[in-house]
């Protein structure tokens, strides 16, 4: 049975290897208030839910969400810092959605939204995209994955 954590880490550790192609500092599990380096990826596991039951079967068909959060920390300029981490968050976007079913991790998913923003990390104001990444898998309550 696959868990909110199992594709959680996937994507962690699929960012963790695109660190030199898209110059990324650091990947974080969990978004953070305080980081190191200029560009910076968290992925945040955000929920898990069942969007279908059949009670019969036990088949269900749950749903993850995990947020995704990419972050430019660099220049001083917040025009500059806000096109850097929403071009870095649509590169990425392609990446993820390339890899639709996380190695069979799931069975389908993809990035469904993406935000940009601000927040407050290092004690200062910093631009940041957010990512909502979604993915539904198929399995059997209580057995193994059908």
């Amino acid at each position: 049975m696959t868990t909110l954590v199992d594709v959680a880490e996937y994507l962690e550790t699929k960012f963790n290897g695109l660190k030199s192609k898209y110059s990324i500092d650091t990947v974080y599990y969990g978004d953070q208030n305080k980081m190191v380096g200029s560009r910076c990826v968290c992925i945040d596991p955000n929920l898990k839910r069942i969007t279908d039951y059949s009670a019969g079967m036990k088949l269900a068909i749950p749903q993850f969400i995990v947020i995704i959060y990419v972050y430019s920390l660099n220049i001083t300029d917040p025009g500059f810092n806000r096109k850097e981490a929403d071009r870095l968050a649509e590169k990425l976007e392609v990446e993820v959605n390339f890899d639709s079913n996380l190695g069979g991790l799931v069975m389908d998913g993809y990035v469904s939204l993406i935000e940009s923003g601000y927040a407050t990390v290092n004690a200062s104001l910093a631009r940041v995209t957010k990512m909502t990444y979604e993915a539904n898998n198929r399995e059997r309550i209580g057995g193994p994955v059908v």
